[in-house]
């Protein structure tokens, strides 16, 4: 079975005025017990095309600079990689994923590219969120969730692929403690909208 770990870095959360400037992406090879035995990793940094529209507490947060992203490309040079990786996963993951496959389709729009087809996902916002409601956790952001169970960062933190890692780990500590449940971006999980997780 093949999970992809997903997270984007973005500009803003309007997604009306913001974008997406980087995509991290983490591809395992995991058997029934989610054991891994493969892992393939891939980061882009993608050239902003609205970057006067930016939020500057955004930039901030992912650390964007002019030179920093000096060597980035254009969306639809990366656009088919992303998309195949979706494709062939049997299963994403993410926290608060719904963001990150919001923001993603309004690229594939704005470029009138075909968007990719989704597969089922586990959302850790989601697990988290459960444990809150339980009163076992004070929060389910990623930072706090990663300082609770020990999660190092590996890199800096808020950047595409760090998060990736982070989120894998945080994955596998969270399914010990919730029930596995998979969601469908037909009927996402929206911890912030009045959406049911499906």
């Amino acid at each position: 079975m093949i999970v992809t770990i997903l997270d984007t870095e973005t500009t803003g959360l309007d997604l009306l005025q913001h974008e997406v400037i980087e995509v991290g992406m983490m591809k395992v090879h995991v058997d029934k017990s989610w054991n891994h035995s493969q892992m393939e990793c891939f980061e882009a940094k993608i050239k902003p095309r609205y970057i006067k529209r930016a939020s500057p507490q955004a930039l901030k947060v992912n650390g964007y600079t002019a030179e920093k992203w000096k060597k980035s490309i254009p969306f639809n040079e990366t656009s088919s990689k992303i998309k195949d990786w979706i494709e062939q996963s049997d299963y994403l993951i993410g926290q608060n994923l719904l963001f990150d496959y919001n923001f993603i389709n309004k690229m594939f729009d704005d470029l009138s590219l075909d968007r990719p087809k989704y597969p089922r996902y586990y959302d850790t916002k989601w697990m988290a969120d459960k444990l809150v409601k339980e009163g076992k956790l004070k929060r389910s952001a990623l930072d706090y969730l990663c300082e609770n169970y020990k999660i190092p960062v590996i890199g800096r933190a808020h950047t595409a692929l760090t998060d990736v890692m982070r989120t894998f780990e945080l994955f596998n500590k969270l399914r010990n403690e919730v029930k596995l449940e998979s969601l469908s971006f037909k009927k996402p999980y929206d911890p912030f909208g009045d959406q049911k997780n499906g």
